[in-house]
């Protein structure tokens, strides 16, 4: 008998994220599935696609997920190669290990199975999502282009209009040159750092070129996210992570937002903070990893 791909969700964990993934016989991941505290992740759980499971993965690309359903009852779910979803409840799990027998004997009992045909993308709750967040630099020279444009329709505007004028055109000219400026800032700190973090797990992993830190959620105070000023909506330009021993260090936007950010850290505290010039400074992550 094959080996398959096996992994497990708990309730805490988003869509994508999994543990102990690894290959199983039959014998291993039926015992994965008796031994899973079901009982326990029932409580406050919701019953969807994502939530406390085991999914198994065949060679053939094909899904077969053990959840929970309602009234004690487990839900199988099954996505076959052209990523059609179908279901399946009982309550027996001996059932359950039976439909796991026949799956890793690629003779699925199909019929036991309904189709769910208004489901869409119901695979990312299947496959293994990689949660690695870092400098995209098609993003950064995105907003350097549209900064560039800012600035050069100013520019135009103050030789045409205010051509008499100097510090009137000396003002439309800094708010674009300051725009720019913070984002080559941006670049220059953010080139080389990326964060692998997701909700689940109690920990997360900050690189730089050089260096690789595992950091725990559990040493965090709180997490800042910078806002613009008279504005409902968060900036999104830097989030800056507040540790319980008083370290800190920036994390910029180009890297990770800083509201995601923040979602991965649901026991930290949230707050939000005016900042009119975010920056960042390169020497002080560094002093920062080294301290760990």
């Amino acid at each position: 008998m094959p080996k398959l791909i096996s992994k497990l969700q708990h309730k805490n964990y988003e869509t994508g994220e999994f543990s102990d993934e690894k290959a199983r016989d039959l014998d291993e991941t039926i015992s994965l599935i008796k031994a899973f505290p079901w009982e326990d992740e029932r409580h406050l759980t919701d019953i969807q696609l994502t939530g406390p499971s085991v999914t198994i993965c065949n060679e053939a690309g094909e899904y077969l997920k053990i959840g929970l359903y309602f009234n004690h009852k487990f839900a199988l779910y099954y996505i076959n190669r052209k990523e059609k979803l179908h279901e399946f409840y009982t309550a027996d799990i001996e059932e359950v290990t039976l439909t796991v027998h026949s799956f890793f004997q690629d003779t699925l009992p199909i019929k036991l199975f309904n189709r769910k045909h208004f489901s869409f993308n119901s695979k990312k709750h299947f496959s293994t999502r990689d949660f690695t967040y870092e400098f995209n630099i098609y993003l950064w020279w995105l907003k350097i282009l549209f900064g560039g444009l800012f600035t050069m329709f100013f520019l135009w505007t103050g030789l045409v209009i205010m051509y008499n004028y100097a510090s009137i055109f000396a003002i439309f000219c800094i708010i674009p040159a300051v725009v720019l400026y913070r984002d080559i800032n941006h670049y220059l700190y953010s080139k080389g750092i990326k964060i692998i973090i997701s909700k689940g797990k109690d920990h997360f992993y900050l690189y730089t070129a050089t260096t690789k830190n595992k950091l725990y959620k559990r040493d965090i105070e709180k997490v800042i996210v910078s806002e613009i000023p008279f504005s409902r909506h968060p900036a999104r330009l830097c989030s800056e992570i507040i540790f319980k021993d008083g370290r800190s260090i920036k994390l910029s936007s180009l890297v990770i937002q800083p509201l995601t950010l923040a979602s991965k850290l649901k026991n930290a505290k949230v707050e939000y903070k005016y900042d009119y010039l975010p920056l960042l400074n390169k020497k002080s992550t560094d002093a920062f990893l080294k301290t760990f």
